[in-house]
């Protein structure tokens, strides 16, 4: 590992990344997504879900108030997370290039089908939730991810070309 940082390649390339990402990689548009997904967040696990969701996972405002984190964390660590999602997302469809809404919707149906999904099946499988937490979960992951994506492919930066 020590050899590996040592080498001044790994350097270029790291250095190369985030060059890349500062010149093909709209920032606004990650930011503006991340905000987009924590917003549909409130609305699927607050008004649209939020019963069914306490029910499936067998909460209630008495449990929710006693979580070990304070909820201000919660919502910071949640936003932390989508602008890492939003941000990788970016790098996938510049990387390819998905330049289309379409071609965007279709690879980021790829990543949850592949990737996503997947991952959060480990729920039910081994930690015993129902398979409609699962769907319900993985329904706001698939629409954040695609509005996300909407987001991101409609501020692609001019003239940004993958290296």
């Amino acid at each position: 590992m020590e050899q590996a940082l040592a080498d001044p390649t790994t350097w270029d390339y790291i250095r190369e990344f985030f060059l890349y990402i500062y010149t093909s990689i709209n920032l606004w548009a990650v930011l503006v997504s991340a905000v987009a997904a924590m917003f549909i967040g409130a609305l699927w696990y607050g008004s649209l879900f939020g019963k069914q969701w306490m029910k499936l996972m067998s909460l209630d405002k008495k449990k929710i108030a006693k979580q070990s984190m304070p909820m201000w964390a919660s919502y910071l660590l949640m936003f932390v997370g989508s602008l890492l999602t939003a941000l990788v997302l970016a790098l996938m469809l510049a990387g390819l290039p998905a330049t289309t809404i379409n071609q965007a919707l279709v690879v980021t149906f790829l990543l949850w089908i592949g990737l996503v999904a997947p991952i959060t099946l480990s729920s039910v499988i081994w930690e015993g939730k129902s398979f409609k937490l699962f769907f319900l979960n993985n329904g706001y992951n698939l629409l954040s991810l695609f509005v996300t994506a909407i987001i991101l492919v409609s501020w692609i930066k001019t003239g940004a070309t993958p290296a």
